[in-house]
């Protein structure tokens, strides 16, 4: 059930919208949600384009499922965006939620998307000063601890042996065509943690470029080490093709392991992580992964 109020003023070249929902309890799909929603918006239009600017909020929203529950949840945010026959022009596309004491949670969206043909350049910017999202960890409900009865069942052995073998595909995937063909994001993140870990001064380039895809981190720095990360796929090719290369001489592990494997030994979660690799393969059926696959890794722990 839920309230919904929608106020629309047309004066010819301009629309005003405004609108308001509130949710006291919404089933769809298993997940059940309530909460505040607001928008705002004017679209203005003259012959050759259009501009629409607004703003949106959701106060008080909580979401829960089997897997999830999500509590008073805040996002706000405003928008500007111009759009002529060619170009989508995203001015300004802000979204901020509850701040934490590490960090103002605040993302901002900025670019063009050449949307009448999309193999003309598309250029986006993705930028945060500090985003935290240990908070976020709370929406994962911990898995139920089994009753007694399921306890002893798992304790005696199987009948039938288990099958771990990883679900190749039995063909190639065809090549996909994408349909952007000149596209790059750059990402520019000052800080964000998760839990103890946290990233900072992450500049990547993402990328496409005529069905092949990549990343290529500028500059990185996780727990307090440098780190650098690229990532191509090419998709051209049935099974595709596929690269991966890291570096990161120095990572320090106690911020990992207090996450990951929070008994761990002290003495071990002291050390400093140093990992060197580089993936190549193409395609993703198994007789291809044994034959095409190369793995060159080094890795470790220090000053244990």
């Amino acid at each position: 059930t839920g309230l919904l109020n929608l106020n629309v003023a047309d004066s010819g070249n301009k629309i005003t919208v405004e609108s308001e929902c509130n949710l006291n309890s919404v089933t769809l799909m298993d997940y059940a949600a309530a909460g505040s929603l607001k928008a705002s918006g004017q679209l203005t239009r003259d012959q050759s384009k259009s501009a629409l600017i607004g703003a949106f909020k959701a106060d008080s929203f909580s979401v829960q499922s089997e897997s999830l529950d999500i509590r008073d949840f805040f996002v706000n945010g405003d928008y500007q965006i111009a759009l002529d026959p060619n170009i989508l022009d995203i001015q300004k596309l802000n979204v901020a939620w509850k701040p934490t004491d590490r960090a103002k949670n605040e993302i901002g969206l900025t670019g063009q998307v050449a949307y009448a043909n999309l193999e003309q350049a598309s250029r986006l910017k993705i930028t945060s000063e500090s985003m935290d999202f240990t908070p976020q960890l709370a929406w994962l409900k911990s898995a139920q601890k089994p009753d007694s009865t399921q306890a002893v069942a798992d304790t005696e052995p199987a009948t039938t042996p288990s099958d771990n073998s990883l679900p190749f595909p039995k063909e190639e995937p065809l090549p996909i065509d994408l349909p952007l063909k000149d596209f790059e994001c750059d990402l520019n993140l000052g800080l964000v943690y998760l839990d103890q870990m946290f990233a900072s001064n992450l500049n990547a380039n993402i990328f496409i470029k005529t069905n092949v895809v990549g990343l290529t981190s500028k500059s990185l720095n996780v727990n307090g080490g440098d780190a650098k990360l690229s990532a191509l796929a090419d998709l051209n090719h049935p099974g595709y093709r596929y690269t991966l290369n890291y570096d990161a001489p120095s990572i320090p592990a106690a911020p990992i392991f207090s996450f990951l494997a929070p008994d761990m030994p002290g003495e071990l979660s002291s050390g400093h992580i140093f990992a060197v690799g580089s993936i190549n393969g193409s395609g993703l059926t198994e007789g291809a992964i044994q034959k095409n696959l190369a793995l060159q890794n080094v890795c470790g722990l220090t000053n244990v």
